[in-house]
Order: C-alpha cells, then structure tokens, then sequence
C-alpha cells in the first residue's frame, strides 16, 4: 500500500485505526501520529538550540502489539520524515520569510504555536534551514518488537530515533 491515509478523529470511527485491530490492519493513521512526528522534530531543534546537541533523544510509538502493524506505522513514519526533511532540505530558502507559504513550514508553526511558544524562543530561530537540517537530520526510525529481525535502540550509532514498538518496547 503506497498511499497510507491520515485521519481526523471523526474519520477514526468509521475504518480508521482503533483499540481492537486484527494482526493483518493496514487502515487509516490517526492525524495526532503526524503531529507527534513534526513536534519530535521541533523538540530536536530546541533542544540543539539549548546546547544539548550529543544527548540522545527517542520518540517511543506504541500503537499496537502486532508486527505487521508496527511495519504498517515504520512505513508511514518513514515516508512522512522523508518528505519533511526533503522539503526543508530542497524547498526551503536561508531566508525564513520566504518560506511561509510552504506546507511543512505551515506545520512545524502550528505546531510550534500549539505545543512550544510559551517557551520563549523565536520562530524565526527555530525555522531556520541549515539549524533544522542539522537537527533533524540524522533521525533513524525503527521497529523494537520480538521478531529475530527487530532493531534495537542503539545509542552508540545514533542518538535521535523514532522506535515504533508493542510490548517488547514498553519494557
């Protein structure tokens, strides 16, 4: 499946991701799973910002016990990172003002306005290209499951990791 679908809450109730899902789903994600992402992000420039560049950081995404499901999600999870940062990377000019049109810049602003602006920094520090390409840059996004062929968070490789898990990663 190439096009994994988001959802509004109201579209969770009918087909969308929910508590009891057979091992084989592959439905629509809820919307907060994208936001989650792009705030992980934030959090990475903030905290590069502060000078805590070296310590490690992880975003733990524990939707479902199955494997196939934790795939499904990596997928998604993958594909979304891949069009952030390609965005910034590509899209994205020195000159932050010149970006406001650009939809990946219209997300991390609401999402900084929803979750970071109380913090005292500016925006315009935080949407800088080269301070998010340095921060967000070197993100790996795994699976930590049971499975012979599950990743394991590794912090000596890298130490910004988005870890998709069930169980075997709330232990």
């Amino acid at each position: 499946n190439d096009d994994i679908k988001v959802a509004s809450p109201a579209e969770l109730i009918e087909g969308g991701f929910y508590h009891k899902h057979p091992k084989e789903w592959a439905g629509i994600l809820p919307a907060s799973l994208d936001e989650a992402v792009y705030s992980f992000l934030l959090a990475n420039v903030i905290r590069d910002l502060r000078g805590d560049k070296q310590q490690p950081r992880t975003m733990m995404v524990n939707m479902s016990r199955f494997t196939k499901v934790q795939k499904y999600i990596k997928t998604h999870i993958e594909k979304l990172y891949k069009y952030i940062f390609d965005s910034v990377n590509i899209d994205f000019s020195d000159n932050s003002n010149k970006n406001t049109h650009l939809h990946v810049y219209k997300k991390f602003y609401e999402v900084w306005e929803s979750h970071y602006s109380h913090l005292g920094i500016s925006i315009d520090k935080i949407m800088q290209k080269s301070t998010l390409l340095e921060a967000i840059g070197k993100i790996k996004v795994v699976v930590v499951n049971s499975a012979k062929d599950s990743d394991k968070l590794d912090y000596m490789g890298n130490t910004r990791i988005i870890a998709i898990g069930g169980l075997a990663l709330s232990r």
